[in-house]
């Protein structure tokens, strides 16, 4: 997040809508995440990093503070005899966000504040003993975990689905009710709430990337389950594409011709790893299953690194190890220059897509108008 250039934007789009009103919510939104991400701090240091004027900050934060977002801290800049600076962090009380996860047929909710603290946790089986009835149960569940709460502001849910720029769910085989559905559009009007709706992959990934390397500008999370999918960090930003598609690496081609079926949901990739499984499941003996599935791995990962050349890769797959990642990595030396083979690392940890979900809910109560989705 490059907060000098994140002004200059805002600069560029009142220039472009002729609307200064617009600016001064994209300023708001930027000193409230300023706040959150480094507070305690002063306003000086807060003029310093956005470039923006004293008077404006002192203007923007006085607001923020009478709204009870933001509150003076114990905490004081200075030494000496002369006057110290005062300090600014987020109110905790200011409000909660309800953060709702699909995993493994059952919902995962959490109360949080808007500090990223989980207050109330529930959960309750995504499906019911008679047919359908997937969306009710969800709002059921929603309402139950809302009236566990106080001052809601958001609603964040997490699902194994691809959310459509129009804000449909397409590709989602484990909730069938919820295709071609604009849950969003539900559950704001139901319960008056802003709502966030994102891919649970693409949810692991920026939760990955806030806890374990936010440091990196670049990376790639990699899911290898009962599916293929995939979150991409660019520039410290989850990159969604055109439409929303970008991450699908189960339609990549597979190395064998025999699961090559272009156009079909699923992908030729995912065909390939589901056969290499099956047969393995069939087969415990068979050998070379491993090093199979680290090619056809490898072989995705080879478009990815040409195209986007992340600093990482973090694979997601209960069959890879350590040893596979050696093979894993001497393949990627098959194919790419030395240097551009990313760092590669495993994980089993299934909290970062709640992790990733908490992340999307604070950022967007941040922001009071999503100045840059309605442009």
């Amino acid at each position: 997040f490059q907060h000098v250039g994140m002004h200059e934007k805002g600069e560029k789009i009142m220039a472009q809508a002729g609307q200064p009103q617009l600016l001064k919510q994209y300023n708001t939104s930027l000193i409230q995440k300023l706040i959150l991400e480094k507070g305690p701090i002063t306003k000086p240091e807060l003029a310093h990093l956005t470039s923006l004027s004293l008077p404006t900050v002192n203007k923007i934060v006085d607001e923020l503070v009478s709204e009870k977002f933001a509150v003076e801290d114990a905490f004081q800049t200075g030494t000496g005899a002369g006057r110290k600076a005062k300090t600014y962090v987020v109110n905790g009380k200011y409000g909660t966000f309800l953060a709702v996860y699909y995993q493994n047929g059952r919902w995962t909710g959490c109360t949080v504040n808007i500090l990223g603290e989980v207050l109330v946790r529930m959960e309750c089986n995504a499906f019911s003993d008679t047919h359908g009835e997937q969306i009710q149960i969800l709002l059921n569940f929603v309402k139950e975990l809302k009236d566990s709460s106080v001052r809601v502001k958001a609603i964040g849910i997490g699902i194994p689905g691809i959310v459509t720029n129009c804000d449909e769910i397409e590709g989602i085989p484990s909730l069938p009710e919820l295709e071609g559905v604009n849950l969003k559009s539900i559950l704001e009007e139901r319960f008056e709430l802003p709502v966030f709706i994102e891919n649970d992959v693409k949810l692991m990934t920026v939760g990955y990337h806030s806890l374990k390397m936010n440091n990196l500008e670049n990376i790639v999370f990699l899911y290898i389950g009962s599916g293929i999918g995939a979150g991409v960090m660019i520039n410290g930003q989850l990159y969604k594409g055109n439409t929303s598609f970008a991450g699908e690496f189960g339609y990549m081609p597979a190395l064998s011709e025999e699961t090559d079926t272009p156009g079909k949901m699923g992908g030729s990739l995912e065909l390939r790893v589901a056969a290499l499984k099956k047969e393995q499941m069939e087969h415990p003996n068979l050998s070379g299953y491993r090093e199979a599935l680290s090619k056809e791995v490898a072989r995705a990962l080879v478009g990815c690194v040409a195209v986007i050349n992340p600093e990482a890769v973090v694979l997601y797959c209960d069959d890879l190890d350590k040893e596979a990642l050696a093979i894993l990595k001497k393949e990627l030396g098959r194919y790419l220059p030395k240097n551009c083979i990313p760092q590669l690392c495993l994980t089993s940890n299934k909290n970062y897509g709640m992790s990733g979900l908490i992340h999307l809910c604070q950022d967007g109560i941040n922001k009071k108008n999503r100045v840059f989705d309605t442009l």
